[in-house]
């Protein structure tokens, strides 16, 4: 295998709802604070704008990440998924998922590794629907259902 021994994806789902408008955002929060910051820091000291600066980059990296990366990625006999930046990736193995709950705006996933006793409490991903779109949702959801038995599903309000 010349990919380094991964499989390949079969399916990547993305969360991108929101992301550009949170770009364009953290680009006029930082134009604001670069101008609050060269107009007042001279006349009155006020050093602590730069909160607003970094507020705004950090805004600017979640929203590129969001943009770039796969929220959820399915592979053969299992799935990984990264819920934020500066969190590892959670890979587990589909014969792992002991309970999946959902609703309109979440999707949460319980999973026990198989190498940890049986009366261990499960692990817990949430994986946030309402910031996908809506055919990434749909295909995120009809993907694990393809792939877990039905049994693990149950519906939440």
């Amino acid at each position: 295998m010349s990919d380094g021994g991964r499989m390949p994806d079969i399916l990547e789902v993305r969360a991108t709802r929101g992301a550009s408008s949170m770009i364009v955002l953290g680009a006029i929060l930082l134009l604001v604070s670069i101008f609050l910051v060269v107009t007042f820091d001279d006349l009155y000291g006020l050093s602590g704008i730069g909160g607003l600066g970094t507020s705004a980059v950090v805004m600017l990296v979640v929203s590129v990440w969001r943009l770039k990366s796969a929220r959820v990625t399915f592979r053969h006999d299992h799935f990984e998924t990264k819920v934020a930046p500066a969190v590892g990736w959670h890979s587990v193995l589909y014969s792992e998922v002991t309970q999946v709950e959902q609703n309109d705006t979440l999707l949460t996933l319980y999973y026990r590794k198989h190498n940890v006793a049986g009366t261990a409490k499960p692990t817990r991903v949430k994986i946030r629907l309402n910031e996908m779109q809506d055919d990434e949702r749909d295909r995120c959801i009809a993907a694990f259902r393809a792939r877990l038995p039905v049994r693990v599903f149950r519906r939440t309000r």
